[in-house]
């Protein structure tokens, strides 16, 4: 049985991964002593030899936020005339994870990326990344996986060939030269706003034929998980007004009138969403509502206002935000 907890982390965690903005820094390998760094050197070795030059070693602390226990980083080098960027990483789940054995998520995977960015927007990926296939990509993403078995020399020599059919089939484009880790890494950020824009598209969820591919031999576990999601995606944002018209917002400093005590002190403690699991627990399915604690204890402690159409009465007095 997969529970609501269950399945808003994983919905949390796949929104903040197709993010448009990702937070890229350059990195010691030192640090990463729970990866294979031996594979790092000699996948370093093997495109040397193939004309690549070493740019750096950076970590997407944004997709380190989203799947902690599958902390990694990407070895960047590119090839000697600047169009081919490469990037390898040794991925492996630390400690128990819930959603990796529901799933049957690999709990170690090596993979190695060609990619190539065109002057029209557009990018061809050449991997062997097998464990992120069931993922759809926006149609600019022109991504293809070969087994992981394959050789560098020849996934480098598939990644060649589209880029070649991809020039000769579209008129007016050029490759995106890359000359450093810092443009590399700027054009992540132009491969991730295009993501975030798919996956905009389905609400920054899963498809349930991404879902099943994920889930594999263990499909029904997978669905389970799945509806939980779209039950989530489901639930009425909530907002709340003050009587001015400006929204309600978690943390606001308030002074509220409240009998013989005359005007005290009160802060936002929570919005509570329609259908959500507070909401089951503060009685206010139906409505969702502002949950205000007392901030000097002198009156009520914790106390659920359930504005009307929307808005607070005008017995609140905003007095401050946090920043």
């Amino acid at each position: 049985m997969v529970d609501r907890k269950d399945a808003e982390e994983l919905l949390d965690s796949v929104r903040l991964s197709y993010s448009a903005e990702h937070e890229y820094v350059e990195v010691y390998s030192g640090d990463f002593k729970f990866l294979d760094l031996k594979y790092y050197d000699k996948t370093s070795d093997t495109l040397s030899g193939l004309n690549f030059r070493y740019l750096g070693d950076m970590e997407d602390r944004t997709l380190s936020k989203a799947w902690p226990k599958l902390r990694t980083f990407f070895r960047s080098m590119i090839s000697h005339d600047g169009v081919i960027q490469a990037f390898f990483y040794h991925m492996t789940a630390v400690g128990w994870w819930r959603i990796q054995v529901w799933l049957g998520l690999l709990k170690s995977t090596k993979a190695l990326d060609f990619e190539t960015e065109f002057t029209d927007g557009c990018f061809i990926s050449t991997t062997n990344a097998i464990i992120a296939s069931a993922m759809t990509q926006p149609p600019e993403i022109k991504r293809e996986y070969y087994s992981p078995k394959m050789s560098a020399e020849d996934l480098l020599e598939i990644h060649k060939q589209r880029v070649r059919s991809y020039l000769g089939d579209t008129t007016g484009i050029a490759c995106v030269r890359i000359n450093s880790l810092e443009e590399a890494i700027i054009s992540q950020r132009r491969g991730d706003v295009l993501k975030a824009a798919h996956r905009d598209q389905i609400q920054g969820g899963l498809l349930p034929e991404e879902m099943d591919s994920i889930a594999k031999g263990r499909r029904g576990i997978g669905r389970e998980v799945l509806e939980k999601m779209q039950e989530l995606e489901d639930i009425e944002v909530a907002m709340f007004l003050y009587s001015d018209g400006n929204e309600v917002r978690e943390g606001d400093h308030l002074r509220i009138l409240w009998q013989e005590h005359g005007y005290i002190p009160v802060i936002v403690k929570a919005i509570i969403a329609p259908g959500s699991e507070m909401s089951g627990d503060y009685s206010c399915v139906e409505t969702g509502g502002v949950l205000l604690e007392d901030v000097e204890g002198k009156a009520f402690g914790l106390m659920l206002e359930v504005a009307s159409g929307g808005r607070l009465n005008e017995d609140y007095e905003f007095v401050s935000r946090a920043n």
